[in-house]
């Protein structure tokens, strides 16, 4: 499948969710969208690299999302969190071809992440683990720079926890 094809069947998603009074998504539609997003980020294939453009793609539906149906959300908050875990991989472990299309990942990423603060009753449990993963990638394979670009999203992200999870963060780590 061509990038821009998918790109375009995105931009259509986004639409659909944003028009609620044509068609109104379930838990089960919702957490089908959210999967496929999440093969683009699981199975790059050899040499691939994700676009700003796609990236940006898959932002906005999950944006859209937040905004049109967060109660739908929450029902499919493990495959959600499965995506935002391999788009943090992506943005951990992506070649740094140009500086511009790394930032312009990380801002969009980090407006997903300031999302998740409002909902943080139901996701902070689950932001325990990408943190972790930040943590983890941190020690071994990420460059100082995207550390550098990640950290707005990882902070958002450490906004969303309770004190419980703070402590349970300190003691995996």
């Amino acid at each position: 499948v061509k990038e821009q094809e998918v790109i375009t069947a995105q931009s259509f998603i986004v639409s659909i969710i944003m028009k609620k009074d044509l068609l109104t998504l379930n838990i089960g539609e919702i957490s089908l969208i959210l999967s496929r997003l999440n093969i683009l980020f699981s199975f790059p294939e050899k040499n691939h690299e994700i676009s700003n453009d796609l990236f940006a793609s898959c932002c906005e539906v999950i944006l859209a999302m937040f905004k049109h149906y967060p109660k739908q959300l929450y029902g499919s908050s493990s495959i959600l969190i499965s995506v935002l875990r391999s788009m943090l991989h992506h943005l951990m472990t992506e070649k740094i071809s140009e500086r511009g299309s790394s930032d312009a990942k990380c801002q969009i990423f980090s407006k997903i992440c300031e999302l998740l603060i409002a909902h943080k009753d139901v996701y902070k449990k689950h932001v325990v683990g990408l943190v972790l993963d930040f943590v983890s990638c941190m020690q071994t394979k990420i460059s100082s720079s995207r550390k550098e670009l990640l950290l707005p999203s990882v902070y958002l992200l450490l906004d969303t926890l309770s004190m419980y999870e703070q402590e349970e963060l300190n003691a995996m780590m």
